[in-house]
């Protein structure tokens, strides 16, 4: 009986279904109250709720616009949504018509919510035409809200499915069907111009404004990756990040971390507080997250359902349901590639913002912290940025698979218990097994990655510390020492990472016997019962239940993999905890802090002075003890207070605390141990350091600092310091760079800029630490006059001047002096009341002693001439921070594959392809048993058996082959390449390139060496081969799959040529513009005091987030390029699911059901495999660029090496055996027409320098500032490039000698002091180790080690620092103590106590005594005399006052980089030139 109108009964309508009965006419279908209900009724209940909070949130915004609409988009969405309103209604009125019809005729079209249905979406039509109007009135959306694009969607696919159902149901009458029809297409037509972004509205950021399609498909991506393929991209080409990550508009949530780890704070205490504190912080995140994680889970938990239903349908003879199967395939595998790019993305956004979250937080931490002078100086802060934070990042990807691999693996057993029965308890036994031991496991790999974490910092800070010291390392003939020390911290690291290795090799191991084990428990439990109940191992049954295993052992292998990264996560972010969670910067405000504030008077003696009128103090301090430990204290009962527009000195002697206690007064406590009352009258103070810190800057943006540019005030600070003439001289005037740590610049011209710095800033308190210690006579005067005399600077602004000096020469100009000694600070006269006779006679010899004006003096071997050497060095360094052009080559393969070893790498690859090929056999073989054997599966598991246990030991071996011995040869070969590279490197690279560039080499590239390039390689040559066999499978199940196969693969290749062009440029862009964030945190450190004191910390902390942001564009959009390939990969999946299901219905007959089930299958693991080689491909040829930097680098960069005679084969000197064992046989120097520069084809900086110096002469270099006197004496150490000339040392010229072995053979004295890892006694005896190198069995040759010893104390005590070593603990103590507890000064007179058992006969100091009073320098000069008797030495005089008879022999006066005078040193052989010049007039 054929059936007109189908009555409701008859196909169960009124039921939720999904489906009809097989018995109703219309055939597959869906019933209509599944269609009215799912798919009309719960989207619009959904919007019926949006629509209320829109309305509740915007209360105050229009809902009609206020201004009339400009945009042509807003008038076609509001016409369309009108016209949408009219026809919801008619349908609602035709709907309930046919339902009045039908209740007197035929039951066409009636069921229990229709009318509820209908009513909602009326209620929503209104609200569409209501927002519509509101969002053209308002800027808070730039394009339509995504539920609404969301329900529109939704409501084209329902209505469509209705207007069929309507149609076929009440055919009598089309009228219903055909007005869903067009209701939909309505729909559809406004989600179009939904899309649209609304021109007044629009922000900065393209996702931002970007609708859902485009942001679920990542459309907002196509324009940059256009301009991509064609040309290469820059910074300024991505898209800016959207709101919620841009750190710079979101400070709120680094500073509440901040708050919350204060040091007094209850959060700071417990161990997972900043876990808690992000998650509190990341909330909506988190939410959203969550609930896209949710949705993908129940889309993949469909696949099996579906696996199974296509497997019975081909297995059935039914002709029905087909058309469901197919769309099935589509909303199951196109929903599960859209929502995992949609989950993922969201991840990522969450990782980008936490990252700069971080950043943002341990550099703020960093400017208010008081430790940093201790640890930052050896790279921490460096460390915690890059180790600790990329460690967290890489967890907390993966921290919501923790309870989506909980509720998967539940769903998965109750799904599996329906297909095997009670064989589903095997695999949940087996996986607790496995789980157990992983756990037990993991508790060693979590303090196994601390320890190779500590050791990574360890490397980061010494390979610092050596580049600060790098002048000094060379000098010294220390190169090789220091490689060794370098050496060895990478030699720990690699072995402490082999030891976490091995341990995440069996893990890995173990998440793979988890996958494979589990298969075989469940089926051999199965095959065991099925002996028992006769039930048979079907295809259906097998495929499907590998289906399900699938989900919960991918994801428990997932979570097990990933749990080191969560345990390295937790541990990294404890430690960084513990950096914020350190006591900040206890700057003192204008409030006194008494000891009786403690006791509950706070702030009396302030109200009594106010009440009394007592003229305010710019600073006090009342019996305070100011040093690094309490029981031995720097300073004690220090009482003194500063008035207002004074003018006070604090003299002392070397070590004697004076940087100390202005440190005090600047605001640091870190040295304040005790005190009864200390107040500062202000909050920032113009702050000038003992050894300046100037950012490498251009001379102007140096002197600016934090202040805004003002040309005429710049014009009077540039001639109130004198700087005119210096600034005149430079090619490039004030847009000079000055180099890092001020290279490019003489010692006095770096004095006079960070004096023209604190000028600049219009301070009134100025903080100023020996700032005349390196100024020539006319500079001295001429500052001295500007700034201190009657009508100085100072003195005009009624200025406060705290001035510490060594010097006595200009104690007139002072209002007050005060003088420390033997720990005390006593207030004497002023230099104009001992001259007229008083009592206080304190500083009488010293005065009169340095009658002579001092002279400037370099502190590097670059003098004024920084920017000659920039041109060839700024090649390499673009070089280095463009990296390899945007594909990578075949030397760079060949490198890494080298430093691997070529039998390793050989092994390494027929490890993967035999692991592959026995995922092959165990796929077929499972094929075969369910084909032939499905009634007696257990007699035949034998061979299966025998393929997973082959599969588990390949993989092992895999594992532990590559990861312990490839990866960590390959991170020793390539660290040993790149530091010998770099020790070789001429000084003029060190000059000119930031050591944020050269640290980022040595951080990030060899963390990709370590960590990112070894798992990218073995990612993708799995992943290539796993590709290769689950093609293989789909081709051969289906002949139409093998027909679109080429086709596809051609796709593919065109997805991953653009993918691999455009991804490999970002993640350039992303490695170089991480290097300014390093760069900026460097020069921070560097400069802390500075900033602090000046109170410049938001202007930095502000500059910083900048810089920071910018370094997040790349960072993000290479996450998003990632999840776009996702997402493509996944529909490649999709469209091969379709084309195999829609074969395999189509020919069903023919069907193989299970080659059909092993395709299904394996298509489960097919995209994964696709993502993982592309990504991992992507990541292989992104992460070779860092070995692609290292070989530029090495290949291409200069070597001290390339002109010297020995070319990396010590010493080449064409003469006897003999002369070469034994030279230098004397200390004879002799320059011969000698000129040089500080790079090849930059201008000279010494011009013909004809000069002979005969054994034993003590010979002292002097002229005024950049006159060229530090580049002679570098010359000696091939410090310098040589133009023509010669220089010959004992009768040899240096060209011809290795420049490691001329540095050996002479004792050079650098003025900054470097000290080894070890103990006080292994630093003294470096020079002596050196020089005895080959003297055998010198540990025990106790009574030349007694000698030494006795050596050791001697120089130490005629020194007057022997005391302090003993008070750290003696000779064996860590040389840290020692690093704390000297001075500057101290520190030079340890590095020449050290220098003086050395058995060269030539001794060369640069300024080697700049740092100590005049009484210290007396006794440095007697020392000299004694220790040295018989050397030839060569000097660059620090001060006139030390030019005397007794002292030296013979002058050279410079001056424009040429010798214009020598002469004997006593009266009568001394020239009219020199003459003149010690005199203060000037030079030549």
């Amino acid at each position: 009986m054929e059936y007109r109108n189908p009555p409701l009964n008859l196909c169960d309508d009124d039921s939720f279904g999904p489906l009809v009965k097989d018995s109703c006419p219309r055939g597959t279908d869906l019933t209509l109250l599944f269609e009215e209900a799912a798919l009309c009724l719960g989207p619009g209940i959904f919007m019926v709720g949006f629509a209320f909070m829109r309305m509740f949130t915007a209360r105050a915004v229009h809902w009609w616009p206020q201004r009339k609409a400009t945009t042509f988009s807003y008038w076609i969405k509001l016409t369309i949504y009108f016209f949408h309103l009219i026809h919801v209604t008619l349908l609602t009125v035709l709907h309930n018509r046919a339902q009045a019809i039908a209740t007197t005729s035929q039951p066409c079209a009636r069921t229990s919510v229709s009318f509820l249905a209908d009513s909602t979406s009326v209620f929503v039509a209104l609200f569409l035409i209501l927002n519509t109007s509101q969002e053209e009135s308002t800027t808070s959306w730039a394009t339509s809200p995504r539920p609404i694009t969301t329900y529109l969607m939704i409501g084209f696919i329902s209505d469509l499915l209705r207007a069929r159902t309507l149609s076929s149901a009440c055919s009598a009458d089309k009228s219903l069907g055909l007005g869903y029809l067009i209701l939909g297409l309505l729909k559809l037509i406004a989600m179009v111009f939904e899309q649209f972004r609304k021109s007044h509205n629009l922000s900065n950021c393209v996702e931002d404004d970007s609708g859902v399609i485009s942001r679920l498909f990542f459309g907002w991506l196509y324009t940059m990756i256009r301009k991509g393929y064609r040309t290469r991209l820059q910074i300024k080409d991505l898209p800016v990040t959207k709101y919620s990550i841009r750190i710079s508009s979101r400070q709120g949530i680094q500073d509440t971390i901040l708050e919350r780890f204060r040091p007094s704070s209850p959060h700071s205490t417990s161990r997972f507080a900043l876990l808690r504190n992000i998650f509190n912080s990341f909330s909506s995140a988190i939410v959203i997250t969550v609930i896209l994680r949710l949705l993908l889970l129940i889309v993949s938990l469909a696949q099996p359902i579906i696996i199974r239903y296509t497997l019975k349908f081909v297995e059935s003879t039914q002709k029905r349901h087909g058309a469901f199967l197919i769309l099935g395939v589509i909303l199951v595998y196109c929903g599960a590639a859209v929502l995992s790019g949609a989950y993922w993305h969201s991840i990522n956004s969450a990782v980008t913002r936490l990252r700069g979250v971080l950043f943002a937080a341990i550099y703020r931490r960093a400017l208010l912290s008081e430790k940093n002078k201790e640890t930052d100086a050896n790279g921490a802060v460096i460390s915690l940025m890059s180790s600790d934070v990329d460690a967290v990042l890489q967890g907390f990807r993966w921290i919501h698979e923790i309870w989506a691999t909980l509720i998967t693996t539940a769903i998965s057993l109750w799904m599996l218990y329906a297909e095997v029965g009670l064989a589903f308890l095997s695999p949940l036994v087996f996986t607790i097994g496995v789980t157990m031991v992983s756990s037990y496991l993991s508790r060693y790999l979590r303090s196994l990655q601390q320890e190779w974490l500590q050791s990574t910092a360890e490397r980061v800070e010494y390979t610092l510390y050596a580049l600060r010291n790098m002048l000094g390392i060379k000098m010294s003939g220390m190169s090789d020492k220091i490689s060794d020390v370098v050496l060895n911290y990478r030699h720990v690291e690699i072995e402490r990472s082999k030891q976490f290795r091995k341990m995440l090799s069996l893990l890995l191991t173990l998440a793979n016997v988890s996958t494979l084990g589990v298969t075989l428990a469940t089926l051999g439990t199965f095959a065991v019962m099925s002996r028992y109940t006769g039930e048979e191992l079907s295809s259906t049954k097998m495929f499907t239940a590998l289906a399900i295993l699938q989900l919960p052992m991918s994801a428990l292998q997932t979570l097990i993999s990933s749990a080191p990264l969560m345990a390295g996560a937790i541990a990294s972010l404890q430690r960084i905890q513990e950096y914020l969670a350190q006591e900040g910067s206890r700057n003192l405000g204008p409030d006194t802090l008494m000891l009786s504030d403690i006791l509950g008077t706070k702030a009396l003696e302030k109200s009594l002075k106010e009440m009394t009128g007592v003229v305010p103090t710019v600073f006090s301090i009342e019996n305070g003890t100011i040093g690094w430990t309490s029981s031995r204290p720097l300073l004690k009962n220090v009482s003194f207070q500063v008035l207002p527009s004074e003018i006070c000195f604090i003299l002392g002697q070397a070590g004697s605390g004076k940087s100390t206690l202005l440190e005090i007064i600047s605001g640091g406590t870190l040295t304040l141990k005790f005190v009864i009352s200390i107040s500062r009258d202000f909050t920032h103070a113009a702050y000038c350091e003992q050894s300046p810190w100037l950012p490498n800057e251009t001379i102007q943006n140096v002197i600016i600092g934090a202040e805004r540019f003002e040309s005429a005030w710049f014009a009077d600070v540039i001639s109130l310091c004198c700087l005119t003439k210096d600034i005149a001289d430079l090619e490039k005037g004030i847009n000079t760079f000055v180099g890092t740590d001020g290279t490019g610049l003489s010692g006095g011209q770096k004095k006079r800029i960070a004096l023209a710095r604190a000028i600049y800033s219009r301070d009134k308190v100025f903080i100023l630490d020996d700032p005349l210690s390196s100024l020539d006579a006319n500079s001295e005067n001429s500052l001295i006059e500007n700034l201190l005399g009657p009508r100085g600077y100072f003195r005009s602004i009624g200025a406060t001047v705290i001035l510490a000096t060594s010097i006595a020469k200009h104690l007139h100009y002072a209002d007050r002096v005060f003088m420390i000694q033997g720990g005390l600070v006593t207030e004497h006269c002023a230099y104009e009341g001992l001259e007229a006779g008083s009592d206080d006679k304190i500083f009488y010899s010293e005065v009169h002693d340095q009658g002579n004006p001092s002279i400037i003096e370099e502190e590097d071997n670059n003098e004024a001439v920084g920017d000659t050497v920039q041109g060839h060095i700024h090649g390499i360094l673009d070089t280095l921070q463009k990296g390899p052009q945007p594909k990578a080559s075949m030397v760079e393969y060949k490198l890494y594959v080298s430093s691997i070893g070529r039998k390793n790498f050989v092994i390494f690859i027929l490890l993967s392809a035999s692991i592959a090929a026995a995922s092959l056999a165990r796929s077929l073989e499972l094929k075969r048993i369910s084909q032939y054997y499905s009634h007696d599966a257990y007699n035949h598991l034998g061979v299966y058996i025998s393929l997973v246990a082959t599969t588990l030991m390949f993989i092992l071996w895999w594992n532990w082959h590559f990861y312990i011995y490839g990866v960590g040869t390959s991170g020793t070969h390539l660290h040993k390449i790149q530091w010998d590279a770099l020790i070789d490197s001429p000084m003029s690279f060190f000059t000119t390139t930031g050591q944020g560039e050269i640290m980022n080499s040595f951080t990030q590239d060899l963390r990709y060496v370590d960590k990112d390039l070894p798992t990218a390689l073995s990612s993708a040559s799995l992943a290539i081969f796993l590709v290769i066999v689950n093609t293989l499978i789909a081709v051969m199940a289906t002949k139409f799959t093998a027909f679109a196969a080429p086709f596809l693969a051609i796709a593919f290749w065109l997805v991953c040529r653009t993918y691999l062009r455009i991804s490999f440029q970002i993640r350039l862009l992303d490695l170089n513009s991480a290097s300014p964030v390093f760069n900026h945190a460097i020069e921070t450190m560097r400069g802390i005091r500075t900033i602090r004191s000046f109170g410049w910390v938001d202007h930095f902390y502000t500059k910083f987030l900048g810089i920071l942001d910018n370094s997040q564009r790349p960072y993000y959009t290479m996450f998003a390029i990632q999840q776009l390939l996702q997402v493509v990969l996944d529909l490649f999946v999709a469209i091969v699911a379709v084309i195999t299901c829609l074969a395999a219905i189509a020919s069903r007959s023919s069907m193989d059901t299970g080659m059909l089930g092993l395709t299904l299958t394996s298509l489960m693991t097919l995209g994964g495999s696709m993502k993982l080689f592309v990504r991992s491909w992507t990541d292989l040829e992104t992460s070779i660029g860092a070995i692609g930097r290292i070989n530029t680098f090495v290949t291409k960069s200069k070597s001290e090496h390339d002109l010297d005679g020995c070319q990396h084969q010590g010493y080449n000197y064409p003469s006897s055996s003999d002369t070469l064992q034994h030279w230098p046989n004397d200390g004879s120097v002799a320059f011969q027409n000698f000129t040089a520069a500080f790079g090849i084809d930059e201008p000279p900086v010494i011009r013909n320098i004809n000069l002979k110096i005969y054994h034993g002469e003590r010979v002292a270099i002097c002229g005024r500032s950049g006159s060229g006197k530090t580049s002679l004496v570098s010359s000696l150490f091939s410090l310098t490039s040589t133009i023509s000339g010669e220089v010959l040392i004992s009768d040899l010229p240096i060209s011809n000698l290795c420049v490691q072995k001329l540095r050996e053979c002479i004792a050079g004295l650098p003025q900054d002091t470097f000290f080894l890892p070890g103990s006080v006694r292994d630093n003294f005896r470096i020079y002596h180790d050196r020089d005895n190198r080959s003297v055998s069995s010198r540990v025990n040759n106790v009574e030349a080690e007694d000698r030494l010893t006795t050596s050791m104390v001697g120089c130490l005590s005629d020194l007057g620092i022997y005391h302090k070593i003993i008070a750290a603990g003696g000779l064996d103590c860590p040389t840290i103590s020692l690093t704390t507890l000297l001075s500057h000064g101290e520190k030079q007179l340890f590095n020449l106590a050290r220098l003086s058992i050395t058995s060269s006969p030539i001794v060369v100091m640069d300024e080697a005594a700049s740092s100590i009073d005049d009484e210290t320098e007396r006794l440095a000069r007697v020392f000299m005399r004694k220790r040295l008797a018989g050397k030839t030495i060569i000097g660059v005089v620090h001060r006139l006052g030390s030019l005397v008879e007794e002292d030296w022999d013979r002058y050279v006066l410079m001056d424009g980089g040429r010798i214009t005078e020598t002469g004997h040193m006593r009266e009568s052989g001394r020239g009219e030139k020199f003459a003149k010049f010690m005199t203060g007039g000037g030079g030549t």
